[in-house]
């Protein structure tokens, strides 16, 4: 069986959409986390792979709905969607950190986030690409709070330790850039840095293609990004 989509989302984010949508996903179910799952492939691919994931999901504890229609299924596409804006009516600002970890590990992650909220006291909701390991972990905190703010990047830092602790990296899909470059220290030794700058300098003499990016001594969280979203993230 060789889902073609497998998302994940967190009770917190589950939460949130709910809020934000104004309509429970599974009437009459208590609120806990999500699995979607999505199979294609010819009609009979098709037929066999559903077989083996209701023959498994038999063996769980767990709840499970199927979506026979396109409305059905939309409204639990939608959820996925608005996971990202529904998570403003938590807090007014988000740290937002896409990491890896192998499969066998994303249970022990999603475990981590949650005594993470409990240790620092700020909502971590989860979600994202649970095929591939892909998870995007959030803090939430109020701007105004500066102690909420010191508190959400030590998080942040927790979480990165966590991620490597786990066999994971602490990118996916977005790279390094700005915001990453103060972890670099945290996956990689100080020879495989060094290693990766010879071979930019080796590449890159005058400096000028991306310039200040991944090697600088540049923490961007020192300069505050005051209401900046994502297109995805406008209410």
């Amino acid at each position: 069986m060789s889902p073609s989509i497998l998302e994940f989302l967190d009770r917190q984010s589950v939460g949130c959409a709910e809020k934000f949508t104004g309509k429970a996903i599974f009437e009459g179910q208590p609120r806990n986390s999500i699995l979607l799952v999505e199979l294609d492939g010819c009609p009979a691919e098709v037929r066999q792979q559903r077989k083996c994931l209701l023959d498994y999901m038999a063996g769980l504890a767990a709840a499970h709905r199927e979506a026979r229609t396109e409305a059905q299924a939309e409204k639990l596409w939608q959820v996925r969607r608005t996971c990202s804006q529904s998570m403003f009516s938590l807090a007014d600002t988000k740290l937002n950190e896409d990491v890896v970890v192998p499969l066998e590990k994303q249970a022990a992650l999603i475990r981590y986030t949650i005594a993470l909220k409990k240790e620092i006291g700020l909502a971590t909701p989860t979600f994202g690409h649970a095929g591939d390991g892909n998870l995007h972990v959030h803090i939430m905190y109020n701007r105004a709070s500066k102690a909420d703010a010191k508190k959400a990047k030590a998080g942040i830092h927790k979480l990165m330790q966590k991620v490597v602790d786990l066999g994971g990296v602490i990118t996916g899909e977005h790279g390094i850039g700005l915001a990453k470059a103060p972890f670099m220290g945290i996956q990689h030794s100080q020879a495989e840095i060094a290693a990766m700058r010879s071979v930019k300098k080796a590449l890159d003499p005058l400096g000028i293609l991306n310039p200040g990016k991944i090697f600088e001594p540049f923490e961007v969280w020192d300069h505050e990004l005051v209401d900046v979203q994502l297109p995805w993230d406008h209410r």
